[in-house]
């Protein structure tokens, strides 16, 4: 499988121990374009796409992404294309293999292209407005504004937003 993506949702009543157990739901993709598939996560739960690389997104509650590409390239090299269309995500993206691998996360007002790097992406509506929040925390996000204009590079422990096309520079996290 290219990637299998499984939502983690808790069970409404509590085990006899009082923990409650998470009910899992897999879907695997074997086929290199997946026609747009959405993987979302409820209000209580969570989802993951692994892909066989060793990369990760995960999808926090009320999160709403598409793969619209899903790519194996030659030397085992990976091509993902991905649309967060709402919510906060968590991305753990291995070192791309091959020149022509890649890991492209779009959003409403961004697209943001990652080698080897750990990030946070949040699309929230603020004033009426889309803004779209990437922290980084490991390695380097190249982000772009869909409005153009030159790319921004955010760094470890650095943040940009995109307001309704509006870009703003990288600052550092404290």
């Amino acid at each position: 499988a290219l990637a299998a993506a499984s939502r983690l949702r808790p069970r409404a009543k509590p085990s006899s121990s009082g923990m409650r157990r998470c009910t899992r739901q897999t879907l695997k993709w074997t086929q290199q374009r997946p026609n747009s598939r959405a993987v979302s996560a409820n209000s209580t739960g969570r989802a993951v796409l692994a892909f066989f690389d060793g990369s990760s997104l995960t999808l926090e509650p009320g999160a709403l992404v598409k793969v619209t590409s899903l790519v194996r390239t030659s030397g085992d090299g990976l091509q993902v294309e991905l649309e967060q269309v709402t919510g906060r995500t968590w991305a753990a993206v291995e070192k791309l293999k091959t020149q022509a691998s890649k890991f492209q996360l779009k959003t409403p007002t961004t697209t943001a292209v990652v080698r080897g790097t750990s990030f946070e992406t949040t699309i929230e509506i603020v004033n009426g407005q889309t803004v779209t929040t990437i922290k980084t925390s490991e390695g380097e996000v190249v982000v772009q504004a869909v409005s153009g204009g030159p790319p921004v590079t955010v760094g470890a422990d650095q943040q940009t937003q995109v307001t309704h096309c509006v870009h703003a520079l990288p600052e550092t996290l404290m």
